[in-house]
């Protein structure tokens, strides 16, 4: 008879136990769920009373909590993401601020590497290569025309000592036939005054 009422005890244990895991599985969807788990968990608990639904005071309870907490987490999450959003539009509205900032920078740098200062006066790099360009052109004419009249000036010159020379050369050579005439004259001149001075 204790054999038989062990046999029969130990189904009974097992069934108890098979709807005990049952009920805190349900009971686990009805606080670990999503909140639309623990709505299905709520309706399919709640008994029918012709129209309605008949919902257990603790179940309602507890899904309200749930509700309220889940809210309340969604709440903070859209709280954070607001200022998240605001801190972004405040870097954002300062990366631009610092990005026109910088393009100013990078137009003064552009315009003062295009432009060259020339005696104070500010010129376009174009200009100031024109201008760099024209004045070595006038300096490279200007210094072939001064050589061309030095040259022209120096032929003139050697042409002057060329001639100097000659008229040098001549003059003495002149110069020497005139003194050659004149000691002839002379002696001439005192042969004839040599032989008027003779007594006869």
């Amino acid at each position: 008879m204790k054999l038989f009422a062990k046999f029969l005890v130990l189904p009974l244990l097992f069934i108890n136990l098979f709807v005990f895991s049952q009920t805190n599985s349900n009971d686990a969807s009805l606080k670990n769920g999503t909140i639309e788990e623990q709505f299905e968990y709520v309706l399919k608990k709640s008994s029918n009373y012709q129209n309605y639904k008949v919902v257990k005071r603790s179940s309602l309870n507890t899904l309200k909590s749930h509700v309220i907490d889940s809210l309340k987490k969604e709440k903070r999450a859209l709280i954070e993401s607001k200022v998240l959003i605001e801190k972004q539009k405040k870097d954002y509205l300062s990366l631009q601020q610092e990005l026109q900032n910088i393009n100013e920078q990078l137009n003064e740098v552009t315009k003062s590497k295009d432009t060259i200062k020339l005696l104070g006066i500010p010129l376009k790099r174009d200009t100031f290569k024109t201008l760099i360009w024209s004045l070595l052109f006038i300096l490279a004419f200007a210094l072939l025309y001064f050589v061309y009249l030095f040259k022209n000036s120096n032929k003139i010159t050697q042409q002057s000592l060329t001639d100097y020379n000659e008229l040098e050369n001549e003059y003495n050579t002149s110069r020497a036939r005139a003194l050659e005439r004149e000691q002839v004259l002379n002696r001439k001149l005192q042969d004839e005054l040599n032989k008027l001075k003779k007594p006869k």
